[in-house]
């Protein structure tokens, strides 16, 4: 998606929810809100879209054009059918988002693909078979932007983010193609993880992209 397209989008939004303005209308997100893509003071590269009949998912990342933060991941999701959108990135992660965010897009069932089995194997805390599902570069990056590569510091990672018991996560909505898999999932203390699931042909991961 075009950095044009995006903004004419984001106009035709009924409601807006982002981290740093809450649940807000477009006139507010575009005053206040650090994640309106304008680009006076950064660059705003364009990196993947994902969309089906009733959502769009739109990744972009704001490059500073100064030297301190340089980079902000930002993605932004499109509820086709109640013209909102949410915008998640590494900005005022303090704010508690609601997990009624989501519901108006859950389905009671998803195709069993990748990142369904990804999501089993985290709940069930099969480290083993969590690293397996990236490719041996493989890689894993945050919501600002911090990314870990190759199965050693992937295996860590997610040794620490599962703990002992695993980690559930609910998947409220998803879009799956050819090159990758966007979904946003319920988290057990109720906010939201969004991520952008980068496969191979094999179906092996080779970037995941997560964002809160």
């Amino acid at each position: 998606m075009k950095i044009d397209d995006l903004v004419k989008l984001l106009h035709l939004q009924n409601t807006i929810d982002a981290p740093d303005t809450g649940h807000s209308s477009v006139v507010v997100f575009k005053e206040q809100s650090q994640l309106w893509p304008s680009e006076t003071y950064q660059v705003i590269e364009p990196v993947y879209t994902a969309e089906d009949t009733f959502l769009i998912f739109a990744e972009f990342r704001f490059v500073s054009r100064s030297i301190a933060d340089p980079v902000l991941p930002v993605l932004f999701v499109f509820d086709k059918r109640a013209n909102s959108a949410r915008v998640y990135s590494d900005v005022a992660l303090a704010l508690e988002r609601p997990s009624q965010l989501g519901r108006t897009s859950i389905s009671s069932h998803y195709p069993d693909n990748e990142l369904v089995q990804f999501l089993s194997a985290m709940k069930e805390n099969r480290l083993d078979d969590v690293v397996d599902f990236f490719s041996p570069n493989g890689s894993f990056t945050h919501s600002n932007d911090m990314t870990l590569v190759g199965a050693d510091a992937l295996r860590l990672e997610f040794s620490n983010m599962m703990g002992a018991t695993g980690l559930p996560m609910e998947i409220l909505t998803m879009v799956s193609g050819s090159q990758a898999i966007a979904a946003e999932c319920l988290l057990p203390n109720g906010r939201i993880n969004a991520g952008v699931y980068c496969r191979e042909a094999s179906g092996e991961f080779i970037n995941v992209r997560t964002y809160m």
